[in-house]
């Protein structure tokens, strides 16, 4: 079915030792630019199934979301906020808080992919499996439930954030509205 596994046995890699060096970075190259290629694809995916807007609309998700978020202090993402506005840090919150969407939207990618190879391999290699049947419902079961699970998770998140970017707009208003007044008092001049 595979000539893979028959080539791999077949190739001699041992003139390759003066070469190790030259090839390992070809390969950090090569898995760094898969990396880019994975994490937009976890871009393209998340815009088109909007894992907020899901758990917007399906009520036992919702359910699950609020509850999930009444467990923590109410107010503590509002005071996060603040913090990082009033020290000069909300850029950094930011991008803190946008990376750690991208980790969940790429595991749920990286999470379908992995138990789709990990079949193919059981499908391909049966002399390395059991039962093959049992090993794909388990890596069904598996990677299908680490993907649902981090494609709900990049939902909570996206909401979250959904909420922290509107109390940091909030947030600059007020300081603007406040520059504002404090530039319309007139200043005396000194006396000299």
């Amino acid at each position: 079915m595979s000539l893979a596994p028959t080539l791999v046995r077949s190739i001699d890699l041992s003139g390759l030792k003066e070469w190790e060096g030259l090839i390992t970075a070809s390969l950090f190259a090569v898995c760094y630019s898969l990396g880019v290629l994975v994490d937009r694809l976890a871009d393209v995916f998340a815009l088109a199934f909007r894992p907020s807007e899901l758990i917007k609309k399906v009520s036992w998700l919702r359910t699950a979301q609020s509850k999930f978020s009444d467990r923590k202090l109410e107010d503590a993402p509002v005071k996060l906020v603040k913090l990082a506005f009033k020290e000069g840090k909300a850029l950094e919150y930011f991008d803190y808080f946008r990376s750690r969407i991208r980790i969940a939207r790429a595991l749920t990618i990286n999470s379908a992919l992995t138990a789709l190879a990990a079949i193919y391999f059981g499908l391909v290699r049966r002399d390395l499996v059991a039962d093959p049947w049992v090993f794909i419902l388990t890596v069904c079961f598996l990677g299908g439930g680490i993907s649902v699970a981090s494609f709900l998770a990049t939902g909570m998140l996206d909401l979250a954030y959904e909420t922290r970017r509107t109390e940091l707009s909030r947030l600059l208003e007020e300081a603007e509205e406040s520059n504002k007044r404090e530039a319309a008092v007139p200043t005396r001049p000194a006396d000299g």
